[in-house]
C-alpha cells in the first residue's frame, strides 16, 4: 500500500513541476512573488512546518498555477497525475483555475486566444 503524501513531499513534487515549466523555484523567488517569507517556505519544504495557514498554501498554489485541490492528493502517483493533467479535471480544469481571477477584459482576451488556437488546429468555433 502506498504511503500518504506529506506536505513536504507534495511541495517537492510541486517544485519539480515548476522547474520543468521554467519557473524560478527558489525560496527567495517564491517568497518575493507570493509575499511569504523564504524562511516559512523552507520550513514547509523540509517538513518542519506541517500546518501552514490557508493564505500560505493558496499563495503557493497560485505561484505554481495549480488549484488548492492539489494538496488533497494522498499518494505520489495521485500528485504526479494531478500535475500531469490527468488528475481531477485535467488540463481543462487547470485552464478554468487560471482564469478564475481574471477581469472580464482578461477573460475575453483568453477566449480570443483559445479561438485563435482552435482555428489553427482546424477545430470548429465554439458558439455560446
Amino acid at each position: 500500500m502506498a504511503r500518504r503524501m506529506t506536505l513536504a513531499r507534495q511541495l517537492e513534487l510541486l517544485f519539480e513541476y515548476g522547474r520543468a515549466r521554467g519557473l524560478p523555484v527558489t525560496y527567495r523567488a517564491i517568497a518575493e512573488a507570493t509575499g511569504e517569507t523564504a524562511y516559512i517556505l523552507r520550513k514547509l519544504y523540509i517538513g518542519e512546518n506541517t500546518n501552514p495557514g490557508l493564505r500560505t498554501i493558496a499563495a503557493i498554489a497560485r505561484y505554481f498555477g495549480v488549484g488548492l485541490d492539489y494538496f488533497q492528493c494522498t499518494t505520489r502517483a495521485q500528485c504526479k497525475d494531478f500535475l500531469s493533467g490527468a488528475g481531477p479535471g485535467g488540463h481543462k480544469d487547470a485552464i478554468t483555475r487560471q482564469a478564475a481571477d481574471l477581469s472580464e477584459e482578461g477573460v475575453a482576451t483568453v477566449l480570443s486566444m483559445i479561438e485563435y488556437v482552435r482555428r489553427a488546429e482546424k477545430l470548429p468555433a465554439i458558439r455560446e
